[in-house]
């Protein structure tokens, strides 16, 4: 039984308002009415930095479905110190909460629990740190998100140190992918969760966190 999104996502549909020149090299501008930034320069140009590819993402749909992907460059906050080109799901609705947070339309044929986030993190530390050590040590968040957890895969992400660890419970399939430069203050994390009746998109929704990259630190 599927059931309808009703009023999911109130809380977090709320735009952007500000944005100024990114870390990237480039120059950005915020759209009062989307969280989408449009970006000039190096920082769209550069092969290391938001540059993310949506082709991996779709050819891993599986056959029959609507659902495709694109590569958009947002804000992940309202200071335009932290963006990153996000291959995120076309014609889902957007919305801003510690991130930028896509949920399928009430109309989607897809599970209540059905999400997708995109955020910086910084587990308590938000200065330049091991970000390996910090993570994953007695209280990091990678710690916490395996404890007794139904772990699928975990494994280093390609381009940058990172993780990427997909689990289950009861609720459905998480599909986590971290990158990290112990350089920068923050983290980048892309979130997909998954209801158990949509767990055939988990290969999709990770190669498009994978393609999803940040522009406050080189990737690539």
């Amino acid at each position: 039984m599927r059931w309808s999104r009703g009023f999911v996502g109130v809380v977090i549909l709320v735009s952007a308002t500000g944005c100024s020149a990114g870390l990237g090299g480039g120059s950005q501008t915020a759209d009062p009415e989307s969280t989408k930034v449009q970006t000039t320069g190096p920082a769209s140009e550069g092969a290391e930095v938001g540059t993310g590819d949506a082709g991996p993402a779709n050819d891993a749909l599986p056959s029959g479905t609507s659902l495709r992907f694109e590569a958009q460059p947002f804000a992940l906050d309202d200071d335009g110190e932290y963006s990153a080109t996000i291959v995120a799901p076309v014609g889902w609705d957007e919305g801003r909460f510690l991130g930028v947070a896509f949920e399928p339309p009430s109309d989607e044929d897809l599970g209540f629990f059905t999400k997708m986030s995109v955020e910086t993190g910084c587990d308590g530390m938000c200065e330049p740190t091991d970000w390996e050590k910090r993570l994953n040590g007695p209280d990091g968040f990678l710690t916490m998100k395996t404890k007794d957890a139904d772990v699928v895969e975990q494994r280093s992400t390609a381009g940058s140190d990172g993780t990427v660890l997909i689990t289950k419970d009861s609720f459905g399939t998480n599909v986590l992918v971290l990158r990290w430069d112990d350089s920068a203050d923050h983290f980048f994390q892309c979130e997909a969760d998954l209801d158990e009746d949509d767990a055939n998109l988990a290969e999709a929704f990770t190669a498009a966190c994978e393609a999803s990259l940040p522009d406050w630190f080189p990737v690539g």
